[in-house]
């Protein structure tokens, strides 16, 4: 039951009456396989789940706790330790605006991948077609057919100004070309371009977009469809010809 749900893309972070996750009702149970399955889809390690995994793993880690395969139980929940300290002191994001956060303050982000999301080929790409309406605000929903697309995203954000105070995650759409324009020189020039937000982006059915980190003050009042612009830099004759280079910046660039 658990890997159907687990399949179909099920909350991992849900909690019961409690305020507990499953993290926590597995290792209490001592279903250390189930425990190892959440800590691999992305379960938090955090909060009061956390402290009572610890908890059971720290007293399933000492040498003559239960009766049958003792040692082998021992390793088991050692290993699992080690991976819920882990998982504690590096989260993964929860969507794709914290994942990019994160990466341009220079925190690694290999591993911490948002759960609906999968690395492959240097692009975070959905991991199902087959959600419920009502989670379009994690999934990309076709608008005409209202059944999920699949959304590659690459994985190297594009910082306008880093020099700015305050900084807001947004995408762009792009084709194939500028994708291929993009990996090869890292630089797109965003003066011309309609700028989603997270939600947004995941509502348009579009398949291949970038993370761009742009300045507050740059961000145009949203459309009626609740997209943006960047705004021009100065107010001269020609500044609505100068371009907007955003840039791969390396990580740690802001």
């Amino acid at each position: 039951l658990m890997a159907k749900l687990l399949q179909a893309m099920v909350d991992v972070e849900a909690r019961d009456a409690r305020g507990l996750t499953a993290l926590a009702a597995a290792a209490a149970a001592r279903q250390w396989d189930a425990l190892d399955v959440l800590l691999r889809e992305g379960c938090r390690a955090d909060g009061s789940s956390g402290t009572l995994a610890t908890a059971a793993l720290q007293k399933a880690a000492r040498p003559g706790f239960g009766q049958e395969n003792a040692m082998e139980q021992v390793e088991k929940a050692n290993e699992l330790l080690e991976r819920l300290r882990e998982r504690k002191n590096r989260a993964p994001a929860s969507t794709l605006a914290e994942y990019f956060r994160r990466q341009v303050r220079g925190e690694v982000v290999h591993g911490i991948e948002p759960r609906r999301f999968k690395l492959v080929d240097g692009e975070l790409r959905s991991r199902s077609r087959h959600l419920h309406l009502a989670e379009t605000e994690t999934m990309t929903m076709h608008p005409r057919s209202g059944r999920t697309a699949s959304l590659r995203v690459i994985t190297r954000a594009l910082v306008l100004d880093p020099a700015a105070p305050e900084h807001e995650i947004r995408f762009v759409t792009l084709d194939v070309s500028a994708a291929a324009s993009v990996a090869s020189v890292g630089i797109l020039d965003l003066s011309r371009r309609t700028l989603y937000s997270e939600q947004r982006l995941l509502q348009a059915g579009v398949s291949l977009a970038a993370p761009v980190v742009v300045p507050r003050s740059r961000l145009s009042a949203p459309a009626a469809d609740g997209t943006e612009a960047v705004r021009a830099s100065s107010s001269g004759p020609l500044a609505a010809s100068l371009p907007a280079l955003a840039r791969a910046a390396p990580p740690g660039g802001l």
